[in-house]
């Protein structure tokens, strides 16, 4: 079955291909069929992740991106009690899914090769494989891959709860604009997002100012 845009094929030795087990996102979303080809390279096997406790912190992903941790978003993100545990999860499913499909996009890539594609083609079978720069043992390709989920789940869990959500001047004054504000942080979220997401495909950051 093919799916446009968001996979390739798996040849090995450019003489017969074998398709890819299906890569099963957590909320049970899955791209079917090969998933990357090398003509002159034997293919890997490339699998999902197996769902662990899921009553737990760890979100499982697609094998190629790291597992999210639930406390390591509510940390970074300051993430309250005014969210459910449920919602946050929701919100990071939501998350890992547009963040995973910009990856795997061909369409995203000049190249016609998408991103998540052109690592596997070069050997490496998890994003903590590719390389890059260290930051306490920690590899910035990661670093920023979770950033762009944690700041997607964020713009989602702000957009959907307005109500519950509180805005970056904290408090209400005289001819405070509530509804611009929870905007402004939404575009906010959205932006950061989708920086994390440029520089870790090596992209240039694009700026686009309003007249």
């Amino acid at each position: 079955m093919a799916h446009g845009g968001t996979h390739c094929d798996y040849a090995d030795h450019g003489t017969e291909q074998h398709p890819a087990d299906h890569l099963e996102l957590l909320v049970g979303v899955a791209l079917e069929g090969p998933f990357c080809s090398d003509p002159g390279t034997p293919a890997a096997p490339f699998v999902a992740q197996k769902s662990q406790d899921t009553t737990g912190t760890t979100l499982p992903n697609m094998e190629f991106f790291p597992a999210i941790d639930l406390l390591d978003f509510q940390t970074k993100y300051r993430v309250n009690a005014s969210h459910s545990v449920e919602r946050q999860v929701e919100a990071l499913q939501q998350a890992m899914i547009k963040t995973n499909a910009e990856l795997l996009s061909d369409a995203a890539m000049a190249s016609g090769v998408s991103w998540t594609c052109q690592q596997v083609r070069a050997g490496y079978y998890s994003l903590d494989a590719v390389p890059a720069i260290q930051y306490g043992g920690l590899s910035e390709k990661v670093e920023l891959y979770l950033a762009a989920v944690y700041a997607k789940a964020k713009q989602v869990l702000v957009e959907r709860y307005r109500d519950t959500d509180t805005t970056r001047s904290g408090h209400q004054t005289a001819g405070f604009d509530k509804d611009k504000a929870v905007s402004d942080l939404i575009a906010d979220y959205e932006q950061e997002s989708r920086e994390k997401l440029r520089l870790l495909m090596g992209k240039p950051r694009c700026t686009i100012e309003l007249i």
